[in-house]
């Protein structure tokens, strides 16, 4: 019940991203004009969710966090995400 309860609520933070869940395993969707924007989006969103798990008190690895980024053009894009 309690876990259910928790993934109402996850599903609920995110202003600016989507949340996809499959069994144990979710994924944050956002989009953005710009690089510098969608990575903020993206550090900003996965705080929010890093804070939700800290006050469930449960245990969360930002070093297994993972990002794609797409972008119209084929050049390389090299970025880093900084979390709470």
């Amino acid at each position: 019940m309690y876990y259910s309860i928790f993934m109402i609520t996850i599903y609920s933070i995110f202003n600016t991203a989507s949340l996809h869940g499959y069994a144990d395993d979710n994924t944050l969707f956002a989009q953005a004009k710009t690089l510098p924007n969608l990575i903020e989006i993206l550090e900003i969103e996965s705080s929010k969710a890093i804070r939700l798990f800290k006050v469930n008190e449960m245990l969360v690895d930002s070093s297994k966090f993972q990002a794609i980024i797409l972008t119209k053009n084929k050049e390389h894009v090299s970025f880093s995400l900084k979390f709470d």
